[in-house]
């Protein structure tokens, strides 16, 4: 009788993983982590977005979502390689280098498993040039003292990228700090740098405080940067709105490069489908959560991840072909 009792137990609990495997439920586990950006930035408020979206239908899925606060896309490309996150934000620009094991990935292998699922807005070179400096371009931070990003974050690749197009190394600043996003907006106030960096949508917090203190937002563009746009199909030229910011009272001129959600195939088909459903089917509601985000489509949105060479999560394609969006 007990033989018989243990055989019970033992068929219905196959029978119950069988169902779970079949509905597409992620049975090994039910958190998936989201690394996004500092918490002044839209890689935040974005990943707090998707997450809103999947816990939501948690009680369909069995999925919980939660947000990192992290570095930013280098960070988030690290961590997926490691298996540590599930998702991450990141400049498609660092996506492909990482895919391809070059120039911010050089000393890595080639991420093989990298899978973009979605893309976003444009995050913009913004370049804040502190009161009584005399920064009127991208080209006067020359011998000044500039913060060109932590090692090994998204605003310093993109720095680095800024200043070979120009010609320069660090050595061309009579200072090169090397802050975070969150601590130059201080040291910028203060008067301890004359220029800060972000590579961000708008609007955003840190930038909104650095025009507060009289700062002003500087135009990044001529003959240089014409050529890097050009030669990287990641790049476009862009503007910051005058409406995105009280202190503006003009377009300042640009270059920018999409943001994207990224994965990598340690994360299950299922998993990436249901995320990205999540965020599809209330795509009206996450194109609201930040003015950044509020220039979307979904077939933008979809076909964007086209940007770089990783290919599309089967999770992401598949939702996408089954809603015609690509």
């Amino acid at each position: 009788m007990a033989r018989t009792t243990r055989q019970r137990v033992i068929v219905a609990l196959a029978a119950l993983a069988l169902t779970i495997t079949a509905s597409g439920v992620w049975a090994a586990r039910a958190f998936v982590t989201i690394g996004t950006g500092n918490v002044t930035g839209v890689y935040y408020r974005a990943g707090g977005g998707v997450c809103q979206f999947v816990n939501a239908g948690r009680a369909d899925h069995q999925i919980r979502c939660t947000v990192a606060s992290t570095p930013g896309s280098v960070d988030n490309i690290n961590a997926l390689r490691r298996g540590e996150r599930d998702f991450g934000f990141a400049q498609a620009d660092l996506a492909q280098q990482a895919y391809a094991g070059s120039a911010t990935f050089a000393d890595n292998d080639r991420f093989d498993g990298l899978r973009s699922v979605f893309a976003l807005h444009s995050e913009t070179v913004t370049v804040i040039a502190g009161p009584g400096t005399g920064i009127a371009s991208a080209q006067d931070l020359r011998g000044q003292r500039v913060n060109i990003g932590a090692e090994g974050s998204g605003q310093r690749a993109s720095m680095t990228a800024l200043m070979n197009a120009l010609g320069w190394t660090r050595n061309d600043f009579s200072e090169a700090t090397e802050m975070g996003a969150s601590a130059q907006v201080g040291a910028l106030c203060d008067g301890d740098i004359d220029a800060a960096v972000f590579i961000t949508g708008h609007p955003h917090g840190g930038v909104k405080r650095g025009l507060d203190c009289g700062g002003q937002l500087v135009d990044v563009s001529g003959p240089a940067i014409n050529r890097l746009v050009r030669d990287a199909g990641y790049y476009s030229s862009t503007v910051i709105p005058p409406d995105a910011y009280s202190d503006l009272s003009r377009e300042i001129q640009t270059y920018g490069v999409t943001a994207l959600l990224l994965s990598s195939t340690n994360t299950p088909r299922a998993t990436v489908r249901e995320v990205t459903a999540a965020v599809f089917q209330n795509a009206s509601a996450f194109t609201g959560w930040h003015r950044a985000l509020s220039g979307l489509s979904e077939a933008g949105m979809a076909r964007g991840t086209d940007a770089i060479a990783a290919p599309r999560h089967p999770g992401a394609q598949l939702y996408f072909e089954d809603n015609d969006l690509l």
